[in-house]
């Protein structure tokens, strides 16, 4: 990877405040394992879509008018989601263990022959 467009994506990573602030250092945790396998497009990618497609959507007040109503994710907070997002990480994580660098790519491809488990996880299917 360019090594600007590394740059890029570690401040991007840095600066980047999620709605739960423990996604953070949960992400940063894992990496930190794998020393020099996540390059910093993997990582802010992870972050961002765990923030947006997890927290926001479960755990975050979402106004939708009488639709509403018919949903309830109250047993979804953002600290109950905490585990969830633990096993998730370690789902994909330990199918990215054999790969010789993380791209956000390999992170999509990873997520998509996961989806079995992902999605009974999150009640996705």
């Amino acid at each position: 990877m360019d090594e600007v467009l590394a740059r890029r994506y570690e401040a991007l990573f840095n600066s980047y405040e999620p709605r739960a602030p423990w996604i953070k250092d949960e992400v940063s945790s894992r990496i930190q394992l794998h020393p020099g396998l996540v390059r910093p497009d993997a990582a802010y990618f992870i972050l961002v879509n765990l923030d947006q497609m997890l927290i926001v959507p479960y755990a975050e007040h979402i106004v939708l008018g009488p639709i509403e109503n018919a949903f309830h994710y109250g047993e979804y907070t953002i600290e109950n989601m905490r585990p969830k997002v633990q096993v998730a990480l370690g789902i994909v994580f330990a199918d990215l263990s054999n790969v010789e660098e993380v791209s956000a790519h390999q992170v999509m491809r990873a997520v998509d022959r996961k989806w079995p488990q992902l999605k009974v996880l999150f009640g996705w299917g």
